[in-house]
């Protein structure tokens, strides 16, 4: 379709989808415990462990609850 030139014509509307937040939220954080270790052998050799324990608390991400998915298969021509 064409239309005069400086006028505007809607092909198409795509509902948006809306986002909510959870009344619920909690601030996110990472909870981290670090263990070290080291010792020397010799004047010129040092042996050292480290070790590191971490876990992500109240992650944070978009959800679209009303999504709905469909499988696509695509072929090459």
């Amino acid at each position: 379709m064409i239309s005069d030139p400086g006028t505007f014509t809607e092909f198409d509307r795509f509902p948006i989808p809306t986002a909510r937040i959870d009344d619920d939220i909690r601030h996110p954080r990472v909870d981290e415990w670090t263990l070290g270790f080291e010792r020397a052998l010799t004047n010129d050799v040092r042996l050292s462990v480290t070790g590191i324990w971490r876990e992500d608390k109240n992650f944070q991400g978009a959800v679209y609850p009303d999504a709905r998915w469909a499988e696509l298969t695509l072929s090459r021509s």
